[in-house]
């Protein structure tokens, strides 16, 4: 696994910094910004099997992304943003068979994962040299801080 902003650096035509800021830049024009999700559907278990059950239940996450663009979901505040509350029903889980731990699995939040995960988008965006724009390494600081705070 490597970490590639979009899969975008085997086809970057010019510095990847400069790509970031230019996206930056138009973020910041517009009048809705996007909502960004990020999704593990390969987390394993101290056993090494998947967490999450298959691909035919990816629409449970689908509705609850929906109902986060329609305002009908809420989420819970983690140090890596919001998570499905799926303790209080946000997240359709009828059916779906797992335990209470593993569902408590897929969703906790791992310091010393995340403080991995952390240095190895560190890493990408040191790669691409003194053009990445500050405010990516400010997010990433911040980051940093909130799982360092577990």
């Amino acid at each position: 696994m490597r970490v590639d902003s979009m899969a975008m650096k085997p086809f970057g035509s010019y510095n990847i910094g400069d790509y970031f800021q230019h996206w930056l830049e138009v973020g910041a024009k517009g009048k809705h910004q996007p909502k960004i999700f990020m999704v593990n559907f390969f987390k394993k278990d101290a056993q090494g099997k998947f967490v999450w059950p298959g691909f035919g239940d990816n629409a449970r996450l689908l509705k609850w992304i929906a109902g986060r663009l329609d305002g009908s979901a809420k989420g819970v505040e983690s140090p890596i943003g919001l998570l499905p509350d799926y303790e209080n029903n946000e997240f359709d889980v009828a059916g779906l068979n797992m335990t209470p731990a593993q569902l408590h699995e897929l969703f906790k939040i791992d310091k010393a994962e995340w403080t991995n995960e952390a240095k190895q988008y560190r890493a990408a965006l040191e790669s691409f040299g003194d053009r990445v724009p500050k405010e990516l390494f400010q997010e990433l600081d911040q980051l940093e801080a909130r799982v360092r705070a577990l």
